[in-house]
């Protein structure tokens, strides 16, 4: 998969934190911001497909919305999930 250039703003102490890291694993700081970024994007994807009952894995988001159960059930699942994410990130 081809790679694309990403500009980011971060605290120098955390950004020197994530270097001695990526030191000591053998790894690249673009490795490791990649290897979280997918592991991000994968649990909330995963989390919402196994709360929905969906037993295959979707590439995307878009694939969930388009095959997950509709009604009331769904919609109570989203609405939960996002209140959970929001009082996370609001801590």
């Amino acid at each position: 998969m081809p790679k694309t250039k990403l500009t980011l703003s971060i605290d120098r102490d955390v950004i020197k934190d994530a270097k001695s890291q990526a030191i000591l694993t053998d790894t690249s700081l673009s490795d490791l911001v990649e290897t979280f970024l997918k592991s991000v994007g994968r649990s909330w994807v995963d989390e919402l497909r196994l709360k929905l009952g969906i037993k295959e894995r979707y590439v995307s988001y878009e694939d969930i919305i388009k095959r997950r159960p509709k009604g009331y059930f769904s919609e109570r699942v989203i609405r939960s999930m996002r209140d959970d994410r929001s009082n996370r990130i609001s801590r």
